[in-house]
């Protein structure tokens, strides 16, 4: 059973999402709560699955919330509920680790369906939000290349596009499945380029290579975005 907590202040709107997920077997809104006080109670009285964040409230950083919301139950999903998409949302959200951006517009079956990808691990984010973060990554593989790629070389290290790429968000601790789901590839193809990137830094596990990409300084996306 999929435990369901929905952050919002319209009562009116939760109340909706729950009716929506009332006749479903597999998954149940356990929880509402329309003040950040009181999610974050029951963030730490109650196990919860997937919550639903209401981008636009009055008094409360969803982003935040989310980063919190993580902090307390570290495998909980989160998913950002808006009627549209700011852009300045969508990289502190990918930095934050959000597992999806929907409208809430969005019908009931869709919204079912999303839950439970969400549930299985999968990242879910409209149209709008993967053409600003393609946006993002093209923008950040640039810099990167110009930085990270130059600190490689001194090193002997030649990485192929991709492989910078995978470089880059592996040290942010992202999962194979993430990273698959963020950069548009199969998973099996992802642990091939892990396993390729291995080779070339001369690591034979994440670890190792997670260290051996911070000691060139490759600490956060700062370093790359001004």
């Amino acid at each position: 059973m999929i435990k369901i907590c929905v952050f919002d202040e319209l009562r009116l709107a939760a109340e909706g999402i729950q009716k929506i997920c009332a006749d479903e077997k597999d998954m149940q809104v356990t929880h509402v709560a329309q003040q950040e006080e009181d999610a974050l109670k029951i963030l730490k009285s109650a196990k919860i699955d997937v919550i639903l964040i209401d981008v636009h409230m009055n008094h409360c950083d969803p982003i935040q919330f989310a980063i919190q919301a993580k902090e307390i139950q570290p495998d909980i999903k989160t998913i950002l509920l808006t009627e549209y998409i700011e852009e300045e949302l969508v990289i502190p959200g990918l930095l934050a680790k959000i597992d999806g951006g929907i409208p809430h517009s969005i019908d009931g079956k869709r919204l079912k369906e999303i839950i439970r990808l969400v549930y299985d691990g999968y990242n879910v984010r409209s149209q709008h939000v993967a053409h600003i973060l393609n946006d993002f990554i093209t923008k950040v593989v640039g810099q990167k290349e110009a930085i990270l790629g130059l600190a490689l070389d001194e090193h002997g290290i030649d990485l192929s596009k991709n492989e910078l790429k995978i470089a880059f968000f592996l040290h942010q601790d992202y999962t194979n499945k993430e990273l698959a789901s963020i950069l548009d590839l199969a998973e099996g193809t992802v642990k091939t380029y892990i396993s390729d990137l291995y080779a070339k830094l001369h690591v034979s596990n994440r670890a190792e290579a997670i260290a051996f990409l911070k000691k060139l300084g490759v600490h956060t996306y700062g370093n790359y975005v001004q």
